[in-house]
């Protein structure tokens, strides 16, 4: 065999070799999909167990009635909560204007702000994070208020104005995702802004718009479609009611490299369908009465662990449903976008976070008794 075809014998091998591998990370295939790497997984290298399991640590239960004596008595919470260095857990009380904190194993430890208008109080508080141990918390819609960890009230930042999805904090800089609503409610204009800590400049550096299968939108929780990084690079869902593909950013919007897996689409609960008509399906308590969509959008949530994991929460959750025993799916990717495992738990759902090694979740209120609990896990891999 002649040296040339020699060459071109070992090309198609590595091309062989990339296009379609079983190697460390399950069964996949690499090729270019709308003008960008991605990676289509087939199977995940590991089952569950193999890979992690959640242990569990401590469970605070939030509810507290006319006759309980609980300083931390909180009406509901979703997912406005957060941690900080030590592993204190911070949670943001909606109703009560107020942020209850608690230590590493579950104890209160003090309450910040409370209702009003004075300098250290909240009014209709709408998010809340943590960054560099300073607590942000979002007031009146177009403030943001900051204490430091000791509780001392810091100041506070005027928000530009805009239809705010939701805010995340990564370095000096503030990533504020927003969008407009078209009048048929079938799409959203979907934007991502980075601000500076001095609100004196702006950026867009992402967006997109988002297409609805019918009149409605299901989760208003949208800024939870979008991830960024420590360094600014992000991940992002593309087609998020047709299929399982997120993509990859560099921190100037720059497509990377994508990755999917297989994924079959499950429409709705009649439970879940029921309960979003109650909230949002005639004019009493909607202004603008809509229909729910026939599929909850596939990727939910996202966060990474500190192996640069990629955890991805898709489909309906018990956040939608409210049947604390509904098993929500949870797949990994590693950093380079191969699928690494996926699990049904009780344990995640859309509104957990994931800090310092430990997952946060909000279970959904019991309706006959109105208690909520906080679970926390610990991951061992």
């Amino acid at each position: 065999m002649s040296f040339r075809n020699i060459i071109k014998l070992s090309l198609v091998v590595s091309l062989m070799l990339i296009g379609c591998s079983t190697g460390n990370a399950g069964e996949n295939e690499t090729i270019i999909k709308n003008g960008i790497k991605t990676i289509i997984n087939k199977k995940p290298k590991y089952e569950s167990d193999e890979f992690l399991t959640l242990e569990k640590l401590y469970s605070i239960n939030t509810y507290s009635d006319d006759n309980a004596d609980l300083e931390y008595g909180i009406d509901k919470v979703d997912d406005d909560m957060d941690v900080d260095s030590d592993n204190n857990l911070y949670v943001l009380g909606n109703h009560e204007c107020a942020v209850f904190v608690f230590d590493e194993k579950g104890r209160f430890i003090k309450k910040l702000g409370g209702r009003g208008q004075g300098p250290s109080e909240l009014d209709n508080p709408s998010q809340m994070f943590i960054r560099n141990d300073s607590l942000f918390v979002r007031h009146a819609f177009t403030t943001l208020k900051i204490w430091d960890r000791d509780a001392r009230y810091l100041g506070k930042y005027d928000l530009p104005m805009g239809n705010y999805f939701g805010m995340k904090k990564v370095a000096n800089e503030f990533y504020i995702i927003k969008g407009n609503i078209y009048d048929d409610w079938n799409r959203i204009k979907y934007a991502v802004t980075i601000i500076k800590d001095s609100f004196d400049e702006n950026n867009v550096i992402f967006e997109h718009d988002i297409i609805f299968s019918n009149m409605g939108v299901p989760d208003f929780r949208l800024y939870k479609w979008f991830m960024v990084l420590d360094n600014g690079e992000f991940y992002f869902p593309e087609n998020n009611f047709d299929e399982f593909r997120i993509i990859k950013y560099s921190n100037k919007g720059v497509p990377l490299f994508a990755f999917e897996r297989e994924y079959k689409k499950s429409g709705y609960s009649l439970n879940a369908k029921t309960i979003y008509q109650k909230k949002y399906g005639n004019s009493t308590e909607s202004r603008t009465p809509r229909e729910c969509t026939d599929y909850p959008p596939v990727v939910r949530s996202m966060f990474v662990d500190s192996r640069n994991n990629v955890w991805v929460i898709s489909g309906e959750t018990f956040s939608d449903n409210s049947d604390p025993e509904y098993e929500n799916n949870v797949d990994i990717f590693d950093k380079d976008g191969y699928w690494l495992t996926s699990f049904k738990t009780k344990g995640i759902y859309r509104d957990s976070i994931l800090k310092n090694g430990r997952i946060y979740s909000a279970t959904p209120v019991n309706e006959e008794t109105g208690e909520q609990f906080i679970q926390v896990y610990k991951i061992n891999y």
